[in-house]
């Protein structure tokens, strides 16, 4: 099964080595064919991780994610030797066409070799690499099955203002799954042949919101948009999630946040990425500029981050200050002149510095002091102890030393209380 495995297995070493068009065109099949493998398999991990994650599986939830995240790796990395099949046929086909240019009147002196010879070559070169290139694949064509078989349970949309990002979302999913293709603008556009099943399928996840549902049934069944991805699709953009209402809604929930404490920064912080995605889902046309070029509208820097951090304490936030300006200084000093909020970017990858890590740092260190100076807990105990040793003030030195040191060791068991007094005067002694 090994040997099978890596039969199978196409690296870019083998595209390297691959001097002709036919074993070009055969790596680059078997690239979409394990491609569309993964792609199959990553719909099933998806609907598994819902299921792990309903029935609270930590485990076997924490797998599928690493098993998620390895299969994206792995689609990411054959589109891309799949591209680098595609632009080495072309390449070879290129050359093929120069050298018959070159060698058509030697090889065909009983043919006038002019101009008209040249131009219908190059014609059919062209034609030829941009079916073998940009065409469907051949090797795994793309049916209507394929279309109905994809589940989609895990990207269902429950927020109208988050529409954008999942039209971006799905359409990756749909070039992953060799749905369609970009356009020359760079545009998601599915086969004529399973346009119908992609929109039926998009319209899948958007079950939740009823209202986009019937808006998006509503134009399909008029004759002038029909299952037309882009019309429909700017339709519903402009309807349910236009850049206006995108602005309001991020200002009324930067109005509603609140500071659960720094124990929970955590959950304040996936609050300020929320907020911060649903303002970049827009495509924001700055309108008002600093000196250095720096966006100063509301949806951007200095004013959105001052908004969202409002709700700290001072001294968290006096401590966060000071932590971003001396980052700042150390890994950016061309940056000095500039506002604190923007020496730093305000949310990245875990490996970089940004400002909603140092908060998160801020606050765990003022949960790991605050735990260590909290008080310790109270023990009726020690009011019992407290009682007794005032009641023996008026004895003598030898009595009160025996009864420090019978208290000192009642102190030292977790679940010891020593009684004293006449009431036990005539208890039995143990030496237990």
């Amino acid at each position: 099964s090994i040997l099978i495995r890596r039969l199978n297995m196409v690296t870019a070493a083998d595209i390297n080595n691959a001097d002709t068009q036919s074993e070009l065109t055969k790596l680059r099949g078997t690239c979409r064919t394990q491609r569309t493998k993964k792609v199959q398999e990553l719909a099933k991990v998806r609907t598994e991780l819902d299921k792990a994650y309903d029935e609270d599986d930590n485990e076997r939830f924490l797998e599928l994610q690493e098993r998620e995240s390895t299969l994206e790796t792995e689609i990411a990395h054959y589109r891309d030797l799949i591209g680098t099949c595609s632009s080495k046929i072309d390449c070879l086909l290129s050359d093929s066409s120069h050298q018959a240019n070159s060698q058509a009147p030697t090889d065909l002196p009983l043919v006038a070799y002019n101009d008209s010879v040249t131009s219908l070559a190059t014609v059919f070169a062209d034609a030829l690499a941009k079916a073998t290139s940009n065409g469907p694949s051949t090797s795994t064509p793309t049916k209507m099955s394929d279309v109905t078989e994809l589940s989609v349970s895990s990207r269902t949309l429950n927020d109208a203002s988050l529409l954008a990002i999942h039209y971006r979302r799905m359409e990756a999913l749909f070039l992953a799954a060799n749905f369609g293709e970009k356009g020359e603008d760079g545009r998601f556009c599915p086969y004529d042949s399973i346009k119908v099943p992609v929109i039926e399928k998009f319209l899948e996840t958007l079950s939740p919101l009823s209202t986009i549902v019937n808006e998006a049934a509503r134009h399909i069944d008029s004759p002038t948009v029909g299952h037309n991805w882009a019309s429909l699709k700017g339709i519903l953009l402009d309807k349910f999630c236009s850049a206006q209402a995108v602005r309001n809604e991020v200002k009324k929930r930067v109005a509603k946040l609140t500071f659960p404490g720094a124990a929970n920064i955590d959950q304040y912080i996936d609050q300020l990425r929320d907020i911060r995605t649903l303002h970049l889902s827009t495509d924001h046309k700055c309108t008002t500029t600093s000196d250095t070029g720096a966006c100063q509208c509301f949806d951007q820097n200095t004013h959105f981050i001052d908004s969202v951090l409002k709700p700290v304490p001072r001294d968290l936030k006096v401590q966060l200050v000071r932590d971003v300006i001396s980052s700042a200084r150390q890994q950016h000093p061309e940056r000095h002149h500039l506002d604190w909020q923007l020496r730093l970017p305000f949310d990245g990858s875990s490996d970089t510095v940004t400002i909603l890590s140092l908060l998160s740092d801020v606050c765990c260190a003022d949960t790991c002091v605050a735990s260590v100076n909290a008080p310790r807990r109270s023990d009726i105990r020690d009011k019992v102890w407290q009682a007794s040793d005032q009641r023996l003030s008026t004895n003598d030195n030898r009595q009160r030393a025996a009864h420090a040191e019978a208290v000192s060791w009642a102190k030292s068991q977790p679940y010891v209380l020593l009684v004293m007094g006449d009431g036990v005067k005539g208890a039995n002694s143990s030496t237990a």
